[in-house]
């Protein structure tokens, strides 16, 4: 079987592109997943009693909510087999097993007739939502530098954005006719499987993994080609060249001298050329050298951090005596084993316990569950004339909209940082004592999670008051809560993640913090839909206070991290628990 890494078929891109094409490919797992929260939403009605094509059993409200909270629950499971199979096959081999996943699941709930057979397509998607969830974010930061890391992180939540956008179209185009919305999102898993299998290579990390030093110096030399190796634009080299030749003092054409005949200006000219073909392989070889010293560096750093893990219990190169080992029963225990080992390190456990934290704000908060149930938070309003079908497209299309454009905003403010921290990549010292407080930031993580959380807060308590006031006032609050949470938490959660812990103890972090992110998200979407058919201003009001919560814990117990590297980020957790 060819390894995931092989060149065969792939088309071989470099540099920014190549980084950009890894990013936007792989975050498709996101759209799929946006896509699939708002699809499932705006077909509730319709499979329900009374609806255009109703299935039988989905007519209570607690089996709608098993309905969505379901994916999310499995989601939990898809993040520990993702992982497994990233560590075991490679990081495109895991998003292939996603997609597959994304094409069966859709294709199940297009022709289910009752209530399991549903079941069986919500948990397809949902293992597929798990397993991209802890893929891409950790393939698309082993691919990425300390500056650039934040944005393309960020880009699995803006794709998400997109997916629910194109879910609302769908809808507007398609309604009522819900199987045929269910099918909408298969050519973009197909488009997922194919773009991984011909455009993306493997991971240097997992390429090390299994002693495959050659193909992993290969790979992280063609992501270096990001970086200026040697300064010297055309014009700059040809200048430089024309006076090193120096033709008047060589005798050759000169144009102020009418001596030379034709014959000799032609050899002149030859002997010019040549000498700029030479010095021209010259600096290419120069350029080739130093690409090559850059990546041995950058290999011989994964190298360290794999032999650390290895000593520490938690597998590394060769992963096993027998060297490659590709059992996929073997990896699964290696990563049970890394998540016990997790209280072994300050620094680990104390990073693990606050993003736990920031999971179960994010989620409470009724981030999904609000765009979940969105058309029954409207017509719930007192006096309201809202009709939870008939409006549902209005409705998804005004809150994807404003998702999209909080995600944008987002994505472009949580890199923000002082121009000394952009070289932080290229440092090999700490920073210097008290560095940090001289630093001007005008965005980052932590200025996000907070004013954001503090604005998303007061959009929800504005939505609650307009529960006994007027529906709009209801739709007024919850687009500017789906704008401020998707300009900050949304984004910057993956971001965190990706890059709160060294290598030594990602895998295993990552595992615990985005299984825990699922779990309570389907803990949302379980309670919320009867909170809200209960009382939905108590419900909305509820949320609002989650949020506001979440806002001053993160303010309080995160440090900016733009700009950093793993280490540092890492220890800096490490200091807060001392």
């Amino acid at each position: 079987m060819e390894h995931c890494g092989s060149r065969r078929g792939r088309v071989l891109l470099r540099g920014p592109l190549l980084v950009s094409t890894v990013t936007l490919v792989a975050s498709l797992g996101g759209f799929l997943f946006g896509a699939d929260i708002v699809l499932v939403a705006l077909a509730l009605p319709y499979m329900s009693r009374g609806g255009s094509d109703p299935v039988e059993g989905i007519n209570t409200s607690l089996n709608q909510s098993l309905v969505v909270g379901v994916a999310k629950l499995m989601a939990v499971v898809g993040v520990f087999f993702g992982l497994t199979v990233a560590n075991s096959y490679g990081r495109i081999a895991a998003l292939w097993s996603a997609a597959i996943g994304y094409v069966l699941g859709p294709a199940t709930l297009s022709v289910a007739e009752n209530m399991g057979e549903i079941m069986v397509g919500r948990v397809l998607i949902g293992v597929s939502i798990g397993m991209s969830a802890v893929v891409v974010p950790m393939y698309v930061a082993e691919m990425s530098s300390n500056v650039d890391r934040g944005k393309n992180v960020a880009t699995y939540e803006l794709l998400l954005a997109c997916g629910t956008c194109f879910a609302a179209a769908s809808d507007a185009l398609l309604r009522p006719e819900w199987r045929k919305m269910m099918l909408v999102v298969i050519p973009f898993a197909v488009l997922l499987f194919l773009l991984s299998m011909f455009l993306l290579v493997e991971s240097p990390r997992y390429l090390l993994e299994q002693d495959r030093k050659e193909d992993a110096k290969e790979v992280l030399k063609r992501l270096l080609l990001n970086k200026k190796v040697i300064n010297d634009d055309d014009e700059h080299f040809n200048s430089s060249l024309m006076r090193s030749y120096n033709v008047g003092e060589r005798g050759g054409f000169s144009s102020s001298s009418n001596s030379h005949s034709s014959s000799n200006k032609g050899v002149s000219v030859s002997s010019y050329e040549s000498y700029a073909m030479d010095q021209s392989i010259s600096v290419q070889e120069r350029k080739d050298a130093e690409l090559e010293r850059l990546a041995e560096i950058e290999l011989n750093q994964i190298v360290r951090t794999l032999d650390q893990q290895n000593l520490g219990g938690g597998g590394g190169r060769g992963q096993s005596e027998e060297g490659n080992n590709n059992n996929m029963f073997e990896h699964a225990k290696r990563i049970v084993a890394k998540i016990k080992s997790l209280r072994s390190n300050a620094n680990a456990f104390e990073a693990t316990k606050i993003l736990i934290a920031l999971a179960a704000f994010n989620q409470l908060s009724g981030s999904t569950a609000v765009i979940n149930y969105a058309p029954r938070l409207l017509a719930g309003g007192q006096g309201s004339q809202f009709d939870s079908v008939a409006h549902s497209t209005s409705f998804a299309i005004s809150i994807t909209i404003t998702k999209l454009l909080g995600v944008a905003v987002g994505v472009y403010f949580v890199d923000c940082h002082s121009d000394d921290d952009e070289r932080e990549e290229e440092r090999t010292e700490e920073p210097p004592e008290g560095g940090e407080e001289n630093k001007k930031f005008y965005g980052g993580r932590v200025s996000l999670l907070f004013y954001g959380g503090i604005a998303a807060s007061l959009s929800l308590f504005f939505a609650a008051f307009g529960v006994v006031g007027h529906e709009y006032l209801v739709l007024i609050g919850l687009c500017l809560f789906t704008f401020f949470f998707s300009c900050s938490w949304a984004p910057v959660f993956w971001v965190l993640v990706s890059e709160s812990f060294e290598n030594e103890h990602k895998s295993a972090a990552i595992t615990v913090c985005v299984a825990s992110l699922f779990f309570f998200g389907a803990v949302a979407d379980f309670y919320f839909l009867p909170f809200i058919e209960w009382n939905e201003g108590v419900a909305l009001t509820f949320a609002g206070a989650i949020q506001l919560w979440g806002a001053i814990f993160a303010k309080r117990n995160l440090k900016e991290t733009s700009g950093k590297s793993l280490k540092t980020i890492s220890e800096s957790y490490g200091l807060r628990s001392t």
